[in-house]
């Protein structure tokens, strides 16, 4: 399959949210380019299984998210994972070699 094929699968998915029901968590990345984005999600929040995780993740300046807590006002968390190095990396996965 080419990527252009697994984009639009990928698409078809988000917009019929018709991942599977025994996913534990359903990642969106860039999801803030999307239209009516804020909206989306809260749907999809408010329909998720108990067991299910929702996590949003993108490279949109973080005020663009913080935003999004007017919709979702007591059901999300934000967390600002900053860029590591190569060699942080290797201290934490032994499989790596920084030569």
């Amino acid at each position: 399959m080419d990527a252009d094929v697994l984009l639009v699968y990928d698409k078809r998915i988000i917009e019929t949210q018709s991942w599977e029901p025994n996913n534990q968590l359903i990642i969106f990345d860039e999801l803030h380019k999307m239209s009516q984005w804020k909206n989306y999600i809260k749907g999809v929040y408010d329909k998720k299984l108990d067991h299910q995780k929702i996590l949003v993740i993108g490279s949109a300046r973080l005020d663009t998210f913080k935003k999004m807590g007017d919709a979702l006002t007591g059901r999300f968390f934000k967390h600002q994972l900053m860029p590591y190095s190569i060699k942080e990396w290797s201290l934490i996965n032994s499989n790596v070699s920084i030569a």
